[in-house]
């Protein structure tokens, strides 16, 4: 579950710094690129959890779990009768299930971090894309 917070919290922190930097970008081909990698990091992030929630109780109904949610609901089963009983075999499946579809958006994750994040920057004349929060 760390690992789906800290993808979802560099995700948001790189959506915001796209959405800030697309309308201050004079390029229409720069442009362009930032906005296919803020598509790019919503389908990420959209894997990850609900991008959409709006805090009403429909929400359940609007669309299924995401990783998150999913992985909070296995712990949450999984220590509903506290620690003195080991995971059944189903829920040990159901977390390989789960962690293959993390490994795969991790892969995706990594790529845009790794790859396309520094190739955007070096295009960035002023400013960069920063992987971290700003406080």
């Amino acid at each position: 579950m760390n690992t789906v917070v800290e993808m979802i919290d560099r995700m948001e922190w790189i959506r915001k710094e796209l959405g800030d930097l697309i309308p201050t970008t004079k390029n229409a081909k720069l442009q362009k690129e930032l906005i296919a990698m803020q598509t790019q990091a919503e389908g990420i992030s959209a894997k990850l959890y609900d991008i959409h929630l709006t805090g009403a109780r429909e929400d359940a109904f609007r669309s299924p779990m995401q990783l998150y949610g999913r992985l909070s609901a296995l712990a949450s089963d999984i220590t509903a009768n506290g620690v003195d009983f080991k995971p059944t075999n189903q829920q040990g499946e159901v977390y390989g299930v789960l962690k293959d579809r993390m490994v795969k958006v991790q892969q995706e994750y990594t790529t845009l971090l790794e790859k396309q994040l520094p190739q955007i920057n070096n295009k960035l004349p002023d400013q960069k894309i920063n992987l971290e929060k700003k406080n």
